[in-house]
């Protein structure tokens, strides 16, 4: 084994009572401890171990991590702020398939893709609407849809965003004016 940094034990990363029993070895398909975050980015540095993997539904106290945690996942900002020249749509017309587009949509995820597709599909001129996430660690989606020949894709495709945001504008209005009542009706429980 390696050479561990300071503070890290073997026992930190190989807990006795998950040791296999027929060859007494440490068993990889259990969960292992969780170090303080300084100790886990201490021990991911020095090229520690990477079967360990992060186990988010583990309940820890603040401030700890399983040490390989995050290590491939881009940062939170990258998730959504367009970097210099990146397009937020792009289309793309499928030669094999008539009357059909797959569109890209940058810094985007599910919670759009699945608004989108679910629009589309209620309008009697779009013969097929889906969307698929490439990567889970890219936040971008395609969504393909297939039209007849009424009407063009990309013209559904803004048809139904402007539906979703009339529909979002209404749902809104609803919440907001429901959650005013219910502090004019009860105003001793306004923080709750």
């Amino acid at each position: 084994m390696s050479k561990l940094p300071p503070g890290i034990t073997e026992d930190d990363l190989y807990p006795k009572d998950k040791v296999d029993p027929k060859s007494s070895q440490p068993s990889f398909a259990v969960p292992t401890r969780s170090f303080p975050a300084e100790r886990a980015v201490s021990f991911n540095q020095a090229g520690g171990c990477s079967t360990i993997r992060a186990q988010p539904w583990r309940n820890r106290p603040h401030g700890f991590q399983d040490f390989a945690f995050g290590t491939d996942a881009p940062e939170r900002f990258e998730l959504f702020i367009m970097g210099d020249g990146e397009e937020k749509v792009t289309a793309v017309d499928e030669t094999r398939v008539p009357n059909c587009v797959t569109f890209t949509f940058n810094k985007e995820d599910h919670t759009l893709g699945n608004l989108l597709r679910s629009q589309l599909l209620k309008d009697p001129k779009v013969l097929f609407a889906g969307y698929k996430v490439p990567h889970p660690l890219f936040p971008s989606f395609e969504l393909r849809v297939q039209t007849t020949d009424e009407t063009n894709p990309r013209a559904a495709v803004i048809k139904a965003a402007q539906d979703l945001i009339k529909d979002l504008t209404i749902f809104r209005n609803n919440f907001t004016r429901e959650w005013e009542l219910k502090k004019m009706i009860d105003p001793a429980k306004e923080g709750n």
